[in-house]
């Protein structure tokens, strides 16, 4: 793996737009890219829900690209080329086909429930639009998420990217109330630093280990720090046997010890298996090189 990371060309970026999903893509694979940010840009509309003018990405060779779809396939071909990222190209590609469709469906809705001004709202587009994403895309998403944590694979990949980013979408437009399996993956995969970076959102905690200096908790909180993820730590006396009061085994799903890693969704309670989800969900660039062959090792 290389010391420093990959030029892959530049980027035209505004945190309303498409282009988020094309930093968040280039971001997870570790790849250094110039930003031109359109932010404050109060001359040209860069928002891709009234005027679908990003993302507008140009090559290390010069070339200009400006379809989504386009960009995040120059960007696995390119620099994917184990298939690390990509993990199954037929589906990859799959999904990247019915990104265009889904993003237009969207983006129907999204005008018509809230960024046209009032007069100009629909009800009867909108209802047609919310049907076609009730009825017909829904359900596929529902059925690939179906018990599992990720797209089609065993792991984080650009599947995920793809669909995560469509449903961070239809999440505040409340087109997910039915499904709280796809509301819970969505923020999962949501909460991914590269994600948070991408949008310009604050970076929040995500979430809580309970931890103890000399126990197996430390190399939890070091692989934590490695990979740069933000973490509450609540400290438990071991001496004192706070692992055995009743406020611990409340707030830990009666867990026996430490460490203990706690979100709004999960609570994990091996140390390994916290490291394993780290690197799951925030090891973007392979930070600790924990892939298939390593984890048989384990």
């Amino acid at each position: 793996m290389n010391s420093q990371p990959v030029k892959c060309g530049k980027l035209y970026y505004n945190r309303r737009s498409d282009s988020v999903i094309i930093y968040w893509l280039i971001l997870e694979l570790g790849l250094d890219v110039t930003i031109e940010d359109l932010n404050d840009d109060n001359n040209i509309q860069f928002d891709n829900k009234e005027n679908p003018t990003l993302p507008v990405f140009q090559t290390t060779s010069g070339e200009t690209l400006n379809n989504t779809v386009d960009i995040i396939y120059h960007l696995i071909d390119s620099y994917d080329t184990n298939n690390e990222f990509t993990v199954n190209t037929i589906n990859s590609r799959k999904w990247g086909y019915y990104f265009d469709y889904v993003r237009e469906i969207l983006l129907h809705i999204t005008l018509h429930k809230s960024t046209l001004p009032v007069m100009l709202r629909r009800k009867s587009q909108l209802d047609q639009y919310e049907s076609i994403w009730k009825d017909q895309i829904l359900p596929v998403f529902v059925e690939a998420l179906r018990d599992k944590r990720f797209i089609e694979a065993e792991q984080f990949s650009v599947m995920d990217v793809i669909v995560a980013y469509l449903l961070s979408i239809a999440l505040p437009l409340s087109l997910l109330e039915k499904e709280p399996h796809l509301k819970i993956y969505t923020r999962n995969i949501t909460s991914r630093f590269s994600f948070q970076k991408a949008t310009g959102s604050k970076i929040n905690t995500e979430g809580t280990l309970f931890f103890s200096y000399g126990s197996r908790a430390c190399r939890v909180y070091w692989a934590a720090l490695e990979m740069g993820i933000p973490l509450r730590l609540r400290n438990i006396n071991l001496q004192k046997l706070d692992h055995k009061s009743k406020w611990f085994k409340q707030e830990t799903n009666d867990s026996l010890g430490v460490p203990v890693f706690k979100t709004e969704s999960i609570c994990i309670t091996e140390s390994l298996a916290i490291i394993l989800h780290f690197v799951d969900m925030y090891d973007s660039t392979s930070t600790l090189k924990i892939g298939s062959l390593e984890r048989l090792k384990l």
